[in-house]
């Protein structure tokens, strides 16, 4: 049952890969994607948010190194 579930996952997985690359507007979305997030600049909330979370990360470390 296993061996069917994994070649059925198999062919629709290549079945729409194979789909979404022949897609033009998947082209366009992706160059646009792309577009987008290489001019993407991190803004001042991103940069606290990542701060904050790495704060309260390394905190959590300290917390269960002493148990």
């Amino acid at each position: 049952m296993r061996f069917l579930q994994n070649l059925v996952s198999y062919w629709l997985n290549r079945a729409l890969t194979d789909t979404l690359a022949n897609s033009r507007g998947f082209q366009r979305l992706a160059i646009r994607m792309d577009q987008f997030l290489s001019e993407f600049k991190p803004s001042e909330f991103t940069k606290a948010f990542r701060e904050e979370m790495t704060k309260s990360f390394r905190e959590e470390q300290m917390r269960n190194k002493k148990f």
